[in-house]
């Protein structure tokens, strides 16, 4: 099938499946988010490896500090992967540690070397640091679980979906901040058609359905787009019908980002009106994943959600109509 291609700002956006490539990508011969190293990714790995070798010797926060002449806080923050962390403060930290083994030594210094590198998302200054961190994280991740109440999935979305729905909850932004935001999200989604896509899982409200984001003609898109996502060997699709009545969740959205690395922690990221947030104890983390497989369980399946989809998207074609 041929593709048509358009310009978003910096992003050449390939269709249909909404495939968006920055153009210095490009030029920097940088494809696919998935052959990237993600940097939030690697200095977590660091901050969990050194933690384990601070907690095996059985020392706080606060004797690596005393030792290091620096603040508990910037052990923490390494040890989280919230901040960078240079090859000399890894070095340091492997000699209080007794780190002797080369090989080992060599694995952190790398893995600080690649936690430093600039990915891409920081190239955009407008997105928060938590926001920030959770494309680190999405990018990394190899399954995607999420429950959305009210809106299309944000890498499921269409590029004139994601305008509308950017347009309606934020109306006083400047275009040219509309048209960063499009951007971030539809880079986003290059991973969804890389070599080593993550398995995306995604329940979603009947109501984000029939909600007319944008207009009729941009709402058949959608849904048509999401009716292909969904046949993808790599993705399941539920709607959670009106007919289910309350489910656990109908207070909150909520994604669940799964790793390879059995080192770095699962993590829950919570969307609200006062804040983002992660979680990645092990009690938050066996809760969210309770309450993902309870929806998915009284979801429509698979193949009924499709014959929703369909419903729903004739509903908005015939009003396209009029």
């Amino acid at each position: 099938m041929m593709q048509t291609v358009r310009i978003i700002g910096k992003c050449q956006v390939h269709e249909p499946g909404v495939i968006a490539v920055r153009q210095q990508d490009c030029e920097r011969g940088r494809a696919t988010v998935a052959e990237d190293l993600s940097p939030t990714l690697r200095r977590r790995e660091l901050g969990a490896r050194l933690r384990d070798l601070r907690l095996t010797l059985d020392l706080t926060l606060e004797d690596v500090a005393a030792s290091l002449l620096c603040s508990p806080a910037k052990i923490s923050r390494i040890e989280t992967g919230a901040r960078n962390v240079s090859q000399r403060d890894v070095r340091d930290l492997c000699r209080l540690y007794g780190v002797a083994d080369t090989g080992q030594l060599d694995l952190l210094t790398q893995l600080a070397r690649e936690g430093r590198r600039r990915a891409w998302w920081q190239d955009y200054d407008e997105l928060t640091s938590t926001y920030s961190t959770y494309i680190g994280l999405e990018q990394a991740a190899v399954t995607v679980s999420e429950f959305n109440l009210g809106v299309i999935p944000g890498l499921l979305q269409t590029e004139r979906y994601t305008r509308g729905l950017i347009d309606g909850m934020d109306p006083q932004l400047l275009d040219e901040e509309v048209d960063q935001r499009v951007e971030v999200r539809l880079l986003r989604q290059r991973r969804l058609s890389s070599s080593d896509p993550p398995v995306l899982r995604a329940v979603l409200d009947e109501s984000a359905l029939w909600r007319v984001v944008g207009d009729a003609d941009v709402m058949a898109e959608q849904l048509l787009a999401l009716r292909e996502s969904a046949r993808s060997t790599t993705s399941d699709i539920r709607v959670l019908p009106f007919s289910a009545g309350a489910y656990p969740a109908l207070n909150g959205q909520f994604i669940i980002l799964e790793f390879k690395n059995q080192i770095i922690a699962d993590t829950v990221y919570v969307e609200s009106l006062s804040g983002n947030s992660f979680f990645k104890r092990s009690a938050d983390l066996e809760r969210y994943h309770k309450i993902f497989a309870e929806v998915q369980e009284i979801a429509l399946s698979p193949d009924e959600s499709l014959n929703l989809l369909d419903l729903v998207r004739q509903h908005h074609i015939q009003h396209q109509k009029k």
